[in-house]
């Protein structure tokens, strides 16, 4: 989802400044949710490090990068591609 969104801003040319700030608040509610999944454990695990590579590498190569097909995806839809004339395109 955060990488759609990712696409979407840099398809309606927000721009860089507008992306890291998205990029950032996605970064926090990613904390936030592994934060209450962390409080519902019950199992003693080692609970779940939001700056992890797993959870915030994912995160920035998928909004990031030219090769991501979510972010692809959402650039199209920000430049006014229909969601089939999207999907017809990846």
């Amino acid at each position: 989802i955060y990488a759609l969104g990712a696409g979407i801003a840099h398809g309606l040319e927000y721009g860089d400044n507008f992306l890291s700030v998205y990029i950032a608040n996605c970064a926090n509610e990613m904390k936030v949710l592994l934060s209450a999944i962390k409080q519902n454990e019950k199992s003693g695990g080692t609970p779940a490090n939001y700056a992890a590579s797993v959870y915030l590498g994912d995160l920035l190569v998928t909004c990031y990068s030219l090769h991501s097909r979510n972010r692809t995806f959402g650039n199209m839809i920000g430049k006014g591609y229909s969601v089939k004339s999207a999907e017809l395109e990846l």
